[in-house]
């Protein structure tokens, strides 16, 4: 059963980090990419902080969104970041 809660978790991070890359590309709305970010973390065990790492590794590197400079990220994907971020402190 752990393998499968693992492979779970896994399959939740890569739904997130698809999700943030629509919402960065203009694509997949806020409400969207909000309503998977707590499903993952209610249902698949994701913490809040590691979808903080997901947003700083997609801002940092080029491999993600190559074609936006590091700037144009992380002014895309602050209106997300902040709300994780209220998520951590329990806002």
């Amino acid at each position: 059963m752990r393998d499968e809660q693992q492979s779970m978790r896994a399959w939740a991070l890569k739904w997130v980090e698809g999700s943030l890359l629509g919402f960065a590309r203009g694509s997949t709305p806020f409400n969207i990419v909000m309503g998977r970010i707590k499903r993952s973390v209610e249902s698949y065990g994701v913490k809040p902080n590691e979808i903080l790492l997901l947003i700083e590794l997609i801002e940092q590197s080029p491999v993600y969104l190559p074609n936006l400079s590091k700037e144009e990220k992380i002014a895309r994907l602050r209106p997300i970041k902040s709300a994780v971020e209220n998520m951590c402190s329990g806002k």
